[in-house]
């Protein structure tokens, strides 16, 4: 327990005030208040975002659930856009193993980066988590109502 627990709980806890928590705060303070988001992990992020989450794992969103249920993992339906009919976010927070990993989407412009590692006794490495803003067709480029 305290050569392997212990230590993964405090590693997890390390991620989540250097990176979910500051990710939910930024997007509060960053983004209009009418704006969804869509992750994996709507936890600490929904809770300080105080924004609408549109939820890839489906604990929040059942009508992503039939894409879970077939095996897809939240990053899947997310870089693969398989939420566009149950959701229109206005943001992507994306978690991998590189940072702005979708950046070659043409819809997506990246806006921040953190990383969190350790983020589980399997998984002990470096993770990142990108959110984006969704390029809408015809929209400008905003972000709180100023020009990026």
């Amino acid at each position: 327990y305290h050569r392997y627990v212990v230590p993964g709980i405090e590693a997890f806890e390390e991620g989540m005030e250097s990176c979910l928590i500051p990710i939910g705060r930024w997007l509060r303070e960053s983004t209009p208040a009418a704006s969804t988001i869509i992750t994996g992990d709507i936890g600490a992020i929904g809770f300080f975002s105080e924004r609408r989450m549109c939820d890839a794992a489906g604990l929040v969103s059942p009508s992503l659930l039939p894409l879970v249920h077939r095996g897809l993992l939240p990053n899947e339906i997310i870089g693969k856009k398989l939420y566009s009919s149950c959701c229109a976010p206005s943001y992507v927070v994306h978690r991998a193993s590189s940072p702005e990993e979708l950046k070659a989407d043409p819809d997506l412009i990246p806006l921040l980066t953190k990383p969190f590692p350790n983020m589980s006794l399997s998984d002990p490495g470096m993770n990142y988590y990108t959110v984006y803003r969704v390029r809408t067709a015809g929209a400008a480029d905003t972000l709180s109502g100023r020009r990026m």
